[in-house]
């Protein structure tokens, strides 16, 4: 049996509690990372989430690409979503029990990469999804392993089904089969964790309605586990 971490961007949107229901009701525990912009705007669907006792990371405040900004404007995008989070939590009277970071398609920010890094452990003090199981060696050669931000293993791309471009509920199902892929890693694999990921997307929802049951459904068919995130301090420099 293959075992994965779900986690989920783009949060929170119109959809959010249905998913959080779902999830629940499979017993599946993920973590949902919040783009900040929406937080006004979804908020009851937001302090769902954390009274639900659902980890909430910072996705970054508009969701740029991290490596065209000035430190100073990265700063602020995370900065700027920390507050909103911490709204939420207050909101929902629950305690905060960890705080992660995701960055935007995976933009790690270019040339000020390790200014950043410094910035998540040091300024924000974010923790590390424990990522210890995940054993896919290109994990480790490209620093996965250390980067106080969470990465993915597995995407399902579950978001351009909307998009008309030939990408077809077939084409996700021969990427969770596929044992060679391209990029990331093979879903079904029993050797190591997964850190799969997910989107929380009302486009997606509207060209297929309830994708994300259909999506953890068959992974679930498949024999994938999803196990519970756990954290931990990054270690400092």
């Amino acid at each position: 049996m293959s075992k994965a971490i779900l986690t989920i961007d783009d949060a929170p949107t119109k959809l959010t509690p249905k998913i959080i229901d779902y999830l629940s009701a499979k017993g599946i525990t993920p973590v949902i990372n919040f783009i900040g912009c929406e937080v006004d705007k979804h908020f009851d669907e937001a302090v769902y989430v954390a009274k639900n006792g659902i980890v909430i990371g910072n996705h970054s405040f508009t969701h740029p690409n991290f490596s065209e900004l000035e430190l100073s404007e990265c700063r602020d995008e995370i900065e700027k979503t920390e507050h909103a989070i911490d709204g939420v939590y207050k909101a929902a009277g629950a305690e905060i029990a960890h705080r992660v970071f995701r960055f935007p398609y995976g933009d790690k920010g270019g040339a000020r990469e390790a200014q950043i890094q410094k910035m998540l452990r040091d300024e924000f003090g974010f923790e590390r999804l424990d990522d210890s199981e995940v054993l896919f060696p290109y994990w480790k050669e490209n620093h996965l392993d250390t980067d106080i931000n969470m990465h993915w293993s597995f995407d399902f791309l579950e978001y351009e089904l909307s998009w008309m471009n030939g990408f077809t509920w077939d084409t996700i199902v021969s990427r969770i089969h596929d044992s060679k892929p391209e990029m990331g890693s093979y879903l079904l694999d029993n050797s190591s964790v997964n850190i799969v990921l997910m989107h929380d997307m009302e486009e997606t929802e509207a060209f297929l309605s309830g994708y994300y049951e259909k999506l953890i459904d068959y992974a679930l068919s498949q024999g994938v586990e999803f196990i519970k995130p756990r954290f931990v301090k990054p270690k400092p420099e």
